[in-house]
């Protein structure tokens, strides 16, 4: 995605799944040194752990981190995955302080948020300061989330989606079309 993209949805495995396949593609796209990623842990997994060895054994810079920074010109590209996020959102006033600004004001100083929610409404109350749509997630993946839930999302106006195990929709406002199912990645 050019800005944010957002995972949604309760199936745990699969969300890991998505970030993590987001994460590996962007590291990927970029020379050791030419990115920086940083993965957040909303809740303790080892799965993380394991991107981050990865990330770090392809020679990129990684961090695993507890906070998230205030939005700032950065030399090269930040990419912060955000694990569960929403987990410690719910716990602190701060930290959903801290990925609303990131999510609104990081890709202009290139960073860049990608994370996973469980819920549509969880992804709004951390990103969108008053009630309203989600207009700093460009690109998203809804896993076990019905279409009426996708309103607030861009392009999230759906005719019908009926989610099930290992399918997802996907869906990127720079291309301008509808949301398409996916059969997303296992890591």
């Amino acid at each position: 995605p050019g800005r944010n993209l957002a995972v949604v949805g309760t199936r745990a495995d699969e969300a890991y799944d998505v970030l993590s396949s987001a994460v590996i593609s962007l590291a990927r796209g970029h020379a050791p040194g030419s990115a920086e990623f940083a993965l957040f842990e909303g809740e303790p997994d080892p799965r993380v752990s394991r991107l981050a060895r990865w990330l770090a054994d392809e020679g990129h810079q990684v961090e695993v981190v507890t906070e998230l920074p205030e939005p700032g010109d950065r030399p090269v590209p930040v990419y912060f995955a955000l694990f569960a996020v929403d987990a410690a959102t719910a716990r602190s006033a701060p930290l959903r302080t801290a990925v609303r600004r990131l999510a609104e004001h990081g890709p202009d100083r290139r960073m860049h948020v990608l994370g996973w929610w469980r819920t549509v409404d969880r992804l709004r109350s951390d990103v969108v300061e008053r009630t309203g749509p989600v207009r700093t997630i460009d690109a998203w993946v809804a896993l076990d989330v019905r279409d009426s839930e996708l309103t607030p999302l861009p392009g999230g106006q759906l005719q019908s989606w009926t989610p099930r195990a290992r399918r997802a929709l996907f869906y990127d406002q720079r291309t301008g079309s509808a949301p398409q199912p996916i059969i997303p990645f296992t890591v």
